[in-house]
C-alpha cells in the first residue's frame, strides 16, 4: 500500500456504506480493515464540535483513534470525510482519497427519505449533535422547503469543496461507478498501491444496502415523503 490511509469523501446517500464495504473486503488479504461512523470517534469528534465549532479542533480526536485502532486503513462516511483537509495537511500521514457523487435531486431523493421515514432515534445523541453542526437544522416530514435548500446547499459545498482542493492531484481519484464494478475494483487497489488478489468487485448505489438501502427513488417512499416531494422539488434550487 502506497500510503497510510485511504479515505473515502462520498457524503451520506453517495454510496458510503459501499465504500466501507469494498475497503474492508480489499484490506482482508492485508490484515487493515476499514471504519465508518459506527466504528468512530464520534463522541469526541460530536463533543468537541457542539463546544467549538471547529474541525481543527476535533482532529486529535481522529488522531487518537487511529493510534489506538493501527489496523484501520480505510476510512468512509462522518465524521470522517468531514475532516478531509486535516488528513491531507497532516504531516504525520500519507493519505489519498477517493470520491464519487450523485446529482443533488438524486442525492435528495435518497437522503431526505431516510430523514423522513426511517432516520436515526434520539438515543443516537452523538451523531444527531454532528448533524446540527454540519446543517444546522434537522429534517423531518415537518421540515419546510427552507430546510430543504439549506441541506442541498450543503451538500453541494462539500462536493464543489472537495473538486477545488482535489482535482488534478495525484493522491485524489474520483470514481466512476457507471464502469464494470470489477474494472473500477481494480482501478482502485491499484490507485492506492495494493493487488486486487480476492477480485473483490466495487459495489454500485444501493448494492450494498446500509440504513438507506430501498430508498432510492419513489418506489420505495411511504405516502406521506412522496407528497412533500411532489410538492417541494419544484420550489428547490438544485
Amino acid at each position: 500500500m502506497n500510503c497510510d490511509h485511504i479515505v473515502a469523501l462520498n457524503w451520506g446517500g453517495c454510496g458510503s456504506t459501499g465504500a466501507f464495504w469494498f475497503l474492508g473486503a480489499i484490506g482482508r488479504p492485508y490484515v487493515w480493515d476499514s471504519s465508518q461512523f459506527a466504528t468512530s470517534p464520534m463522541g469526541a469528534v460530536a463533543n468537541t464540535l457542539n463546544e467549538s465549532g471547529n474541525l481543527d479542533d476535533a482532529w486529535p480526536a481522529i488522531k487518537n483513534h487511529l493510534v489506538s485502532f493501527e489496523k484501520l486503513r480505510g476510512f468512509t462516511s462522518w465524521p470522517y470525510n468531514l475532516f478531509y483537509k486535516q488528513w491531507d495537511e497532516d504531516p504525520d500521514y500519507n493519505a489519498k482519497f477517493i470520491f464519487w457523487d450523485r446529482p443533488a435531486e438524486d442525492w435528495a431523493k435518497v437522503e431526505f427519505a431516510f430523514q423522513c421515514m426511517r432516520g436515526l432515534g434520539a438515543e443516537f445523541v452523538q451523531y444527531h449533535l454532528i448533524r446540527e453542526w454540519v446543517y444546522g437544522t434537522d429534517l423531518n416530514y415537518n421540515s419546510p422547503v427552507a430546510v430543504w435548500q439549506a441541506w442541498v446547499d450543503r451538500y453541494k459545498k462539500h462536493n464543489s469543496e472537495i473538486r477545488a482542493r482535489f482535482e488534478g492531484r495525484d493522491n485524489y481519484m474520483y470514481i466512476d461507478v457507471t464502469i464494470d464494478p470489477l474494472t473500477l475494483g481494480d482501478q482502485i487497489c491499484e490507485f492506492i498501491g495494493i493487488q486486487n488478489v480476492s477480485h473483490v468487485h466495487y459495489p454500485g448505489p444501493d448494492a450494498v444496502g446500509g440504513e438507506r438501502s430501498g430508498l432510492i427513488d419513489e418506489s420505495g417512499w411511504d405516502e406521506t415523503f412522496t407528497s412533500r416531494w411532489n410538492e417541494y422539488s419544484p420550489q428547490v434550487n438544485w
